[in-house]
């Protein structure tokens, strides 16, 4: 019974915070109207213009996304997968950015595909390039 009521209020707090998809400057990205280039090209204004302010990046923004199978052409590494993720986490939960945290498959495929599901969905990516110690010099050597 305790949990419900706690669940409940709980839910009644998430609902009253405000949304951190509204931005008082419009223009910006990843909250306002602005929208990534479909050509993949820089957007045409600076930096501080592009990205809404960091007074505005707070609540949820998106999610963690892992990329766990090695084989680069495993269906969960292609580009129809990874968009209609993406597309699901716009949609169902209004995720702007998405954080991807070193994949397993080592070819720059990955990476295109990653970006362009992106930009098809309007969404920014956070990554970070990391496969552990245990085999550093064996990455040093063959890069």
């Amino acid at each position: 019974m305790f949990s419900i009521i706690f669940l409940s209020s709980l839910l009644a707090a998430v609902n009253a915070l405000p949304a951190s998809t509204s931005s008082g400057s419009s223009a910006c990205f990843p909250f306002g109207e602005a929208t990534l280039p479909i050509d993949y090209s820089a957007p045409s204004v600076s930096r501080s213009e592009w990205w809404c302010p960091q007074s505005e990046m707070y609540g949820f923004m998106g999610f963690s996304y892992p990329l766990e199978v090695s084989d680069c052409s495993d269906h969960t590494n292609s580009y129809a997968a990874i968009d209609a993720d993406f597309a699901r986490m716009k949609k169902d939960f209004g995720a702007s950015i998405v954080r991807v945290y070193a994949p397993e498959c080592r070819d720059a495929s990955i990476w295109k595909n990653l970006l362009k599901a992106a930009v098809n969905n309007n969404m920014g990516v956070i990554t970070q390039v990391w496969w552990g110690f245990s085999d550093v010099r064996t990455l040093i050597e063959n890069t």
